[in-house]
């Protein structure tokens, strides 16, 4: 969408079409992260963050944006024991995508 009001405004070749697309996306990756890091990790609730909405976020798109954060935490702390449990493991499945039965039959 950035993409075709930038064509409306500017005159370029299309071959810059690309790098533009990745500028934008930068762009829209460093702005998220300033957020986080200012309105985000500043409060340790749910419910302090969703009462503390940044100023040039609009407020139902911050509460998007705490979900989607509290989920990638979840997310992070299953990881953690998902690895924490397959370090436990003593034995390695070996057997590549051969069917158990046919390991079994040889």
């Amino acid at each position: 969408i950035v993409v075709l009001e930038i064509k409306q405004i500017f005159e370029y070749p299309e071959v810059l079409d690309d790098w533009i697309y990745t500028k934008i996306n930068d762009r829209w990756k460093d702005h998220k992260f300033h957020v986080k890091k200012a309105a985000y990790k500043k409060w340790n609730t749910v419910e302090e963050r969703l009462a503390n909405p940044p100023h040039n976020v609009v407020e139902s798109q911050w509460r998007v944006l705490v979900e989607v954060w509290n989920t990638d935490l979840k997310k992070q702390a299953i990881c953690q024991i998902n690895k924490e449990n397959r370090e436990k493991q003593k034995f390695h499945h070996t057997t590549g995508s051969k069917p158990h039965a046919k390991c079994a039959a040889e």
